[in-house]
């Protein structure tokens, strides 16, 4: 990426760009006045996608020829499902104010009255969830419901 004074705006070295396998536009082709809307790459190295992502992170909102770029992780159906699946423990971590992170292929991180958890089942969150609270149910209080939906 070069900026508009000419100078180098990329954070990864030229060569990070021949490490990606492919890259194709997803969808329709848009009228020629208009930007492709989603791009999809598949970039080999496990390393390299992974400072990418980090570097995104960092330098939000990302800019490139005065366009905003978003960039996402393709993740496998599975991998959605099973988060959809946490929602009530995420919901009931966020209503405690307590972040979490996704590690993978799939784990919930979050840290919990000084120690790091790292669950890796739904059965598992549920679980710790229903030791840590307290034991009389107040009538508004959210509680997740740890029945699996099929």
């Amino acid at each position: 990426m070069v900026g508009a004074g000419g100078q180098d705006q990329r954070p990864l070295p030229p060569e990070a760009e021949s490490r990606m396998d492919r890259v194709q536009r997803v969808g329709p082709l848009r009228q020629s006045h208009l930007p492709p809307v989603d791009i999809l790459t598949c970039i080999r190295k496990f390393l390299l996608k992974e400072r990418i992502l980090q570097l995104v992170r960092e330098q939000h909102p990302l800019k490139f020829q005065g366009r905003t770029l978003l960039l996402y992780q393709d993740l496998e159906a599975i991998t959605l499902q099973k988060r959809r699946d946490s929602r009530p423990i995420t919901s009931y971590l966020r209503d405690k104010g307590i972040t979490y992170s996704w590690g993978h292929p799939f784990r919930l991180i979050f840290q919990w009255e000084g120690n790091t958890h790292q669950l890796r089942s739904l059965k598992e969150a549920c679980k710790l969830v229903q030791l840590e609270e307290p034991s009389e149910k107040q009538p508004h209080s959210p509680r997740p419901d740890c029945q699996r939906r099929r």
